[in-house]
């Protein structure tokens, strides 16, 4: 029984003088320097071009031809966001005012500017 303990004893002396020690530098190792881990540099993440092949598909010729006679898109001239949007809806067919004007509605409440803390 005693010869199976002297042979585990003498094992594990073996393990622990092959175990490094993790600051060396502190308990007086052999380097005297502590190694920094290196930090790892993200790629940023780029897209997928997926489907390149339909860009060169289209014709810009064919289709600036086929709307040529086309109606106009609605626009406006006014720089004020009210009058702006009046114009818009004044473009839009009577059957789609009512929906327009509640999405009118909708945009300038969204659109309002927030009051500072202060106003609050």
């Amino acid at each position: 029984m005693a010869v199976g303990l002297e042979q585990q004893l003498a094992k594990d002396k073996k393990k622990a003088r092959k175990k490094p020690e993790k600051n060396a530098a502190k308990k007086g190792g052999k380097s005297g320097k502590v190694k920094e881990p290196k930090k790892r540099v993200r790629q940023p993440k780029r897209p997928e071009m997926t489907n390149i092949e339909s860009l060169t598909t289209g014709n810009v010729i064919d289709a600036a031809t086929a709307n040529r006679n086309a109606a106009k898109q609605p626009g406006f001239s006014s720089t004020n966001k009210k009058t702006a949007l009046a114009e818009l809806i004044a473009s839009i067919p009577e059957e789609e005012r009512k929906t327009a004007t509640s999405d009118k509605n909708a945009l300038l409440e969204a659109t309002l500017v927030l009051p500072f803390p202060s106003q609050i």
